[in-house]
């Protein structure tokens, strides 16, 4: 099976590491294994340590910088506020220390000493000769390592699946993911802040898998743990050209399998045009299918909004029962069904379906109070994603929105057991 990492763990590559004394490096790729890529957002290995303590060294600290293995360093530069050992004797500068040797290695710092580096070069494949930096930092605070636990990733066959690792910084340092077990049966894109797309093969289903831990900038080594990813087999094959690299994709196909949303066929294959605007009479019916709440519907000639003309007898009882419910309001009489729903209208509607508790939380501005507070709870609930505190209560609702709030509704609903 092919094994394709694309591990962005920040801007900085590995092939451009430059010493802390500034020296020039050239820029030439690192040799790594075919079916990834390493990018390293870290320029300088560092070190943390309790003031006037001595800092220890690993042969696995070095590995996790470069991403490669080795088989000694070099010590270019000696540090300044302190001594380095190695074996228990003073390390000179141009000194080699073997790989296996590295676990003997120690920085003893000066009683004042709150920063200090070495610089050094290493045989590892794609860097040998280049000098890079190792930089200590000595403080009072204990530095704890980072937490990495298990998680699942879900998806169906044929889509991918987009969510983060669980990854807890006590201390809020900068960290690297460290790739332990790659997917055997998908491809996945770890980024910096351990957000993760995963495409599973043409044809799998099962169970995948991505073990990692995590370093943190001083070294501080996590617990492994494990991603779990299970694709579900796609028994309609149904997937959506326009939604490939989507992350609601997922959303938009079960939605469909349940009959809640409609797509296109065309030239063989599926079309779900997730940019395309959704009316409010749509977003009220498809709520309350997922609601459940149109079982006892009846057709009426009229229902009770002013504005219903051209609106078959089956949505005109779709408007009555939901008017009956709560789930809209009236605006002098008009529903205006053809038009575009807003993001407002939409958590309006669908705190009221849910009978979420309003409470009094700015999370939107510049709306009448039933309106921020029935988003306010939208959010709460984990249904709507607020930006630096806000929504955009006025953004037109795509498809592709859509498709997403209606898939969290129904999980919602089925983990509150709520009932009609």
């Amino acid at each position: 099976m092919k094994k394709l990492l694309i591990f962005l763990v920040g801007i900085a590559l590995l092939l451009s590491l430059a010493s802390c004394s500034g020296g020039d490096v050239e820029e030439s790729a690192p040799d790594v294994p075919p079916g990834f890529t390493v990018i390293q957002n870290k320029q300088k290995l560092k070190k943390h340590g309790e003031k006037g303590e001595s800092a220890a060294f690993s042969k696995a600290e070095f590995v996790n910088f470069l991403g490669e293995d080795l088989s000694f360093i070099t010590v270019t530069e000696l540090p300044e506020q302190g001594t380095l050992i190695c074996n228990g004797n003073p390390v000179l500068k141009g000194q080699t220390v073997p790989a296996d040797e590295l676990e003997f290695m120690k920085f003893l710092p000066t009683a004042d000493c709150e920063t200090a580096f070495f610089n050094f070069t290493c045989d590892s494949a794609g860097y040998y000769g280049k000098e890079m930096c190792c930089d200590m930092v000595f403080g009072s605070e204990i530095n704890t390592p980072p937490v990495a636990l298990d998680s699942t990733l879900k998806t169906v066959e044929g889509i991918s699946c987009f969510g983060e690792l669980s990854i807890r910084e006590p201390n809020g340092d900068e960290y690297t993911i460290n790739v332990i077990t790659y997917p055997t049966d998908g491809y996945i894109n770890v980024n910096a802040d351990g957000e993760v797309v995963y495409t599973p093969e043409k044809g799998f289903f099962g169970n995948d898998k991505l073990v990692y831990s995590v370093t943190d900038c001083f070294g501080k080594i996590s617990e492994t743990a494990t991603l779990k990813i299970q694709v579900a087999e796609n028994q309609s094959g149904i997937t959506f050209a326009d939604m490939e690299e989507n992350p609601n994709h997922l959303y938009a196909h079960q939605m469909c399998e349940n009959n809640v949303m409609v797509y296109r066929s065309e030239n063989g294959e599926y079309y779900f045009d997730p940019d395309n605007p959704v009316s409010k009479m749509d977003f009220l019916v498809m709520l309350m299918c997922v609601a459940e709440m149109d079982r006892d519907i009846t057709a009426v000639a009229d229902s009770v909004a002013d504005d219903d003309t051209g609106l078959s007898s089956g949505l005109k009882g779709y408007l009555s029962e939901a008017y009956n419910c709560g789930l809209i309001k009236l605006n002098d009489g008009k529903f205006m069904p053809k038009e575009s729903i807003t993001v407002a209208d939409a958590a309006y509607m669908t705190a009221a379906a849910l009978n979420l508790p309003l409470g009094d939380s700015q999370t939107a501005t510049g709306e009448e109070t039933t309106v921020y507070n029935a988003v306010s709870a939208t959010v709460y609930a984990g249904l709507l994603e607020a930006e630096d505190g806000a929504v955009d209560t006025k953004a037109i609702l795509t498809k592709s929105d859509a498709a997403r709030l209606l898939w969290g509704i129904s999980n919602y609903i089925k983990d509150n057991n709520i009932q009609k």
